[in-house]
C-alpha cells in the first residue's frame, strides 16, 4: 500500500521535486554540481528519478542499484568525488522526504513511506561507496605494481653499472 502511495506522491510533484533538487545541487559548494545548466540538472535527476521509480514499482531494486553503479562509474570518470555523489544522494533523499511529509497525511503509511525511501538512498549509497573503495584499491594496486616495477628497474640499472666497471 506504501509502495502505491509512495509513487502516487512523487508523479503527482514530480516537476516540483526535480526543480527543487537542481536548485540545491546548483547551490553545492565547490562541486561539480554547481557549473552545469539547469536544464542538464533537471534531466539527471529526472534520469535518476525514474530509476528509482522503476525500482519501487517493480518492486525490485536491482535496476535500480545497476543504475546507480553506472552512474558512480560515469561520475568517477568525470572527477566527482565520493563526498560530492553522497551530497547529491542526501539532497535528493532531503527533497523527497519533503515533498511526501508535505503532500501525504500523517500517519503509519507516511511513516513507511519515509522508512522504504530512507532504505533505498542507504543501499544507494552503500553500493556508490563500495565502487568508490574498488576503485581506490584497484589504483592503489596499480600504483603498487608500477613501484615495484620502477624498483626493480631501478636496482637491475644499478647492478648493470656496477658490472661496468669491474
Amino acid at each position: 500500500m506504501q509502495k502505491n502511495s509512495l509513487i502516487n506522491v512523487i508523479r503527482t510533484h514530480q516537476e516540483d521535486l526535480i526543480n527543487n533538487i537542481c536548485n540545491r545541487l546548483q547551490k553545492l559548494p565547490q562541486s561539480h554540481y554547481e557549473i552545469i545548466d539547469f536544464e542538464r540538472h533537471q534531466e539527471r535527476e529526472e534520469d535518476f528519478l525514474n530509476a528509482l521509480l522503476e525500482g519501487v514499482e517493480a518492486n525490485n531494486l536491482k535496476n535500480f542499484l545497476v543504475h546507480v553503479e553506472n552512474l558512480s562509474i560515469k561520475r568517477s570518470r568525470e572527477g566527482y568525488k565520493l563526498d560530492e555523489l553522497q551530497q547529491a544522494f542526501n539532497i535528493f533523499e532531503e527533497e523527497l522526504w519533503n515533498t511526501i511529509i508535505s503532500n501525504h497525511k500523517v500517519d503509519s503509511e507516511l511513516i513507511q513511506m519515509l522508512t522504504l525511501c530512507h532504505q533505498l538512498f542507504t543501499n544507494a549509497k552503500d553500493h556508490v561507496a563500495q565502487i568508490y573503495l574498488k576503485k581506490t584499491i584497484d589504483t592503489q594496486k596499480e600504483l603498487d605494481n608500477l613501484s615495484e616495477r620502477f624498483y626493480v628497474y631501478r636496482h637491475d640499472k644499478r647492478d648493470s653499472k656496477k658490472d661496468d666497471h669491474y
